[in-house]
């Protein structure tokens, strides 16, 4: 995670003590950079000194299987996180805090934090339900927010299924967002279901640029690509100025 304005600075495998010593919580997002903890405020600094130890270059969300109580642990320091860096203007988050963030539902919306200033918000995701409902939670605290960047991190996942969205308090209308890009996009299902979520609820909404990954000469891919555009441009929007680009 990267806030502008200041110096980087990552999270990557948290052991604590909650943890037998042969299991390592989730990477977060890892640097090579290791950050200057004593150049960021006293109460951004201690939080992170909870939830981080060591710095390594891995850039993969470990594959391992948390219990309920390590879940709710780590996604309320998630949360915590979110309200220690709620002045920053740009974020940078990567999948792995996004899957942790949804893996204790109940914490999204216990007094969640308010993120007023945050207006650029760059996200690696998974299209997984647990990635899509961590962003719409996201986009709904951040009321402000007007640029959203996300760059798919795996392809052929699971169908997150059409009620992907059950559950989630989400009656408000993103009011300021006008620019949206994805990156490496492969044209599933998935993708289609969380722009036609972002389409309803986007307002004011002027761009969305999509950057998809090279087909090669895969003719099933070529086709697939071609059949997410089509049914992406008769998808019903609530901005009328909204333009979709390909690339």
């Amino acid at each position: 995670m990267f806030v502008s304005g200041a110096a980087p600075f990552a999270i990557s495998s948290v052991p604590t003590s909650n943890f037998p010593p042969t299991r390592r919580a989730p990477i977060i997002l890892s640097s090579s950079t290791k950050p200057k903890l004593e150049s960021w405020p006293h109460g951004i600094s201690s939080l992170l000194r909870i939830i981080h130890s060591d710095f390594n270059n891995h850039r993969e969300t470990e594959a391992i299987e948390l219990s309920a109580e390590e879940k709710e642990v780590f996604a309320k320091r998630m949360m915590k996180f979110l309200g220690a860096v709620h002045n920053a203007r740009s974020l940078t988050l990567s999948s792995g805090f996004l899957e942790v963030l949804s893996q204790a539902p109940g914490t999204l919306y216990h007094q969640p934090p308010q993120l007023c200033k945050f207006q650029i918000l760059k996200l690696e995701l998974r299209f997984t339900r647990g990635c899509l409902r961590s962003i719409a939670y996201l986009l709904k605290i951040s009321p402000m927010l007007r640029i959203l960047k996300l760059k798919s991190m795996e392809s052929n996942l699971a169908d997150v299924l059409d009620d992907w969205e059950a559950g989630l308090p989400l009656t408000c209308m993103f009011s300021h967002l006008k620019f949206v890009e994805i990156r490496e996009v492969e044209g599933c299902d998935n993708e289609i279901k969380f722009l036609r979520f972002l389409l309803k609820k986007s307002t004011v909404l002027e761009k969305v640029n999509l950057f998809f990954q090279s087909t090669g000469k895969s003719l099933d891919k070529g086709r697939q690509v071609r059949r997410f555009k089509r049914n992406l441009r008769v998808l019903p929007s609530a901005s009328s100025r909204v333009k979709l680009k390909f690339f």
